[in-house]
């Protein structure tokens, strides 16, 4: 069969893909699964489904909020974009955030004043206690990964 005789089929199969990509994208519909293509996680598909109570090591999709969102407007790379990090803390665990972020003692990275395009980042910094009915989001595949120790606990 030549090419030509399929492209209908392709056609069609890419406008289906499109629509359905595009509804999942407005919030009309939900889709569940997720393309990861940043640093921070692994590159690759992720299905998403709801859980009842989160986990350490979970890992969770979320957005920052809009009083976070508004000021790394300038970052291209975080335009309302859901981000996908495993959970590092939960209510009560203690953090703190310096030269470098841990968690109840435990170390999980170093804290970077720029990000990979040499703006500055700002971070949480002190110890505090990860407060009830938030958790703290904090990625160890990468040194670069935009995460909790930037903006706290979620």
């Amino acid at each position: 069969m030549k090419l030509k005789h399929r492209s209908p089929l392709y056609v069609g199969l890419l406008s289906i893909s499109t629509m359905i990509g595009l509804k999942a994208l407005s919030g009309q519909i939900a889709f569940p699964f997720v393309l990861n293509l940043s640093l921070s996680m692994p590159s690759g598909v992720y299905r998403i489904s709801p859980v009842s109570e989160l986990q350490r090591g979970m890992l969770v999709l979320f957005r920052l909020p809009s009083r976070l969102r508004e000021p790394l407007a300038e970052r291209a790379w975080l335009k309302d974009m859901p981000l996908l990090k495993p959970v590092a803390a939960l209510p009560g665990d203690a953090v703190c955030v310096n030269r470098r972020v841990t968690v109840n003692g435990q170390e999980f990275g170093e804290v970077s004043v720029s990000d990979s395009s040499g703006k500055p980042l700002s971070s949480v910094k002190g110890c505090y206690t990860v407060s009830r009915d938030m958790f703290l989001p904090l990625s160890t595949h990468s040194k670069r990964s935009f995460d909790g120790r930037y903006f706290g606990e979620i």
